[in-house]
């Protein structure tokens, strides 16, 4: 495979539009194939107004997912090393736990048993509104064959068990244990009275614990930390504008409220007129000297807009030019639609000699992507 790393880069990026650090980043025999481009993508008002809806329903522009690009138009592309420290992405999804008690935990074994029963008894209930049947009657159909698909199941035969059993006589007696002692440490707000049963008893009550799906509102961040070490200054420049173009993309863009240049004339009085004695005033005219001249004034409209306009978002993806596929690297993970959300620098104090440009740059950046992860991102390589 030849050195010239613009063979691969070029097919999986716009050259020309980009900016790199080293220069021969993409190189084989260098040992640089590794490496990872960085997307800057920019809003785009004529795109957006061109084809508001970009054929899709105003629902699903409303609802669809945040890692759609189409309203955006490619920006500079950054071509990087893989940076210190390795890759690192995490995944999260998030549980509460809550207390369903004896009989939710009933209902949560043997409800499984029971939805087929629930089905057919809603079919039955819209078959018989379809057929005419009356709203009401039809409802107190429907929850008849609810309660008769529970009286069936064995919840409810292990319910009727635990109601003619000891255990139920032991949960009252700690039911009203419990009772008692929250009397007896009325105002003690650090004892519960179920505190006072569970000493009395020796036993406490089973809460009956699950864990209960929340959703996943985590969004993932990554950190990528460079250490920059250019050999000439002119290595050290491009860093420079990698820095500098990355750090315009993160802020918002403020314009000017109607920039404008407006100008009015007012009559103000001639300084050479009033340097004249009476009798040539009287005269002035003729003169060509008028008691008044005409003044312009010229302003400018330079407040800012009362909105800002958001930033760049970005896009990150991770290649091997050694490879022949000219998809991201398949062996790592794609990163969606992104938000740079911090960017530090810090300078070595150590510079060239004739360009006064450092000799070591460290950049940490971190991105947050701007859509929640299911099952279908990670089945695209997310």
């Amino acid at each position: 495979m030849s050195n010239n790393p613009n063979n691969y880069i070029g097919r999986v990026t716009k050259l020309g539009r980009d900016l790199r650090y080293p220069s021969n980043i993409g190189s084989v025999e260098d040992g640089l194939h590794h490496f990872m481009i960085i997307k800057e993508m920019i809003y785009d008002e004529e795109k957006k107004n061109d084809d508001p809806l970009n054929g899709q329903t105003k629902f699903e522009q409303i609802v669809g997912s945040r890692n759609d690009n189409s309203f955006y138009k490619e920006g500079r592309t950054f071509i990087l090393f893989l940076p210190q420290g390795g890759l690192t992405t995490q995944y999260s999804a998030k549980y509460d736990s809550v207390d369903v008690g004896f009989f939710g935990r009933l209902v949560e074994n043997n409800l499984g048993s029971m939805i087929d029963q629930l089905d057919s008894a809603f079919d039955d209930y819209q078959l018989d509104r379809q057929s005419g049947g009356g709203m009401l009657e039809s409802t107190f159909n429907f929850y008849d064959k609810a309660i008769g698909a529970f009286a069936n199941s064995n919840a409810a035969r292990t319910a009727e068990e635990f109601v003619t059993s000891n255990r139920m006589i032991d949960q009252m007696k700690f039911n009203v244990a419990s009772a008692i002692g929250g009397i007896a440490t009325l105002g003690n707000d650090k004892v519960r009275g179920e505190d006072v049963a569970a000493l009395s008893m020796r036993a406490q009550r089973n809460p009956y614990t699950s864990l209960v799906f929340v959703g996943n509102t985590t969004k993932r961040t990554h950190n990528f930390k460079f250490q920059f070490n250019p050999k000439s200054s002119p290595e050290s420049e491009a860093v420079q504008q990698i820095i500098a173009n990355l750090k315009q993309g993160m802020l918002p863009s403020l314009p000017k409220l109607n920039p404008r240049v407006d100008s009015f004339t007012v009559m103000e009085d001639n300084p050479a007129y009033d340097e004249l004695n009476p009798a040539d005033k009287a005269i002035s005219t003729q003169m060509g000297i008028p008691k008044q001249i005409p003044k312009t004034y010229r302003t400018s409209n330079n407040m800012d807009s009362n909105l800002f306009k958001f930033p760049n978002v970005y896009t990150i993806n991770f290649f091997d030019s050694n490879s022949t596929e000219l998809d991201s690297n398949k062996h790592l993970y794609k990163i969606g639609q992104s938000v740079l959300t911090s960017l530090k620098v810090d300078y070595a104090e150590t510079f060239f000699q004739k360009t006064g440009l450092p000799t070591q740059i460290n950049l940490n950046l971190e991105f947050k992507e701007n859509f929640t992860l299911s099952r279908k991102h990670i089945e695209e390589g997310y």
